[in-house]
């Protein structure tokens, strides 16, 4: 058993690092503007082990960043334990949910016969 906090934070990292492949990922419906400026894209995915996660992009020119450069942020929980991604992980969490969600095929047409 993993004692020391930081260890412990190190591994469930890595746990959710194996998981990412796995996630069934959904654009989120909260995404848009955040502070009235910041321009937001989320995904939330879920695995079959019991992960729920978040991940975010959002803009950062205003704050003085290059042209088209991108913050990311996520988060991940199961059961009651709650984890914040690194940036590293955030970005690769977020990239993986938009690869996988631009190669999914479209919903059947409701009006097709």
């Amino acid at each position: 058993m993993i004692e020391n906090p930081r260890e412990m934070m190190a591994e469930l990292l890595r746990e959710i690092d194996r998981e990412l492949p796995s996630v069934i990922w959904k654009p989120t419906e909260d995404a848009g503007l955040i502070g009235g400026q910041h321009q937001v894209q989320a995904y939330e995915g879920k695995t079959e082990s019991g992960w729920v996660f978040l991940a975010i992009s959002f803009e950062i020119e205003s704050q003085g960043h290059p042209k088209g450069s991108r913050g990311y942020d996520g988060v991940g929980r199961v059961g009651q334990t709650v984890i914040r991604f690194t940036r590293a992980l955030a970005e690769r969490a977020f990239k993986i949910a938009q690869a996988k969600i631009s190669t999914m095929p479209a919903p059947p047409d409701s009006e097709a016969p």
